[in-house]
């Protein structure tokens, strides 16, 4: 599913305005998606469980991002984007790309739910 989204990602670049650098922009994507799901999900623990927050120092969250998108752009290297391309390029399944979204929106709306968490107030 993460070569999935790397394509979704790549196409999206393509028809974007970095057309031209997708595959520098694409491993800076999902590197800085990556770093804001973990950094999310620690702050989540941190409120509910009391485990220590990592990253309130800025330079630990930067550094945690430029280390996932180093190693999203040395694990895609350019003869696995060309096969990922090959595999996904008449691919038509709506259950993928309905996945995908629903990755990216759930990531984007953690960000809210972390921030208007208080704890005490879920009731299971």
């Amino acid at each position: 599913m993460i070569n999935y989204l790397y394509y979704k990602l790549y196409r999206a670049t393509l028809k974007g305005s970095l057309h031209d650098v997708a595959e520098i922009a694409v491993p800076a994507y999902m590197g800085s998606l990556f770093a804001i799901n973990i950094i999310v999900l620690n702050a989540f623990l941190s409120k509910v469980f009391n485990v220590p927050y990592l990253f309130s120092n800025i330079k630990a969250a930067i550094i945690l991002c430029v280390i996932l998108i180093i190693t999203v752009k040395i694990l895609y290297s350019k003869s696995k984007v060309q096969l990922i391309k090959q595999k996904y390029s008449s691919e038509q399944g709506y259950r993928r790309i309905l996945v995908v979204w629903l990755y990216v929106l759930l990531s984007f709306l953690s960000i809210f739910a972390v921030a208007f968490f208080k704890p005490g107030q879920l009731s299971i």
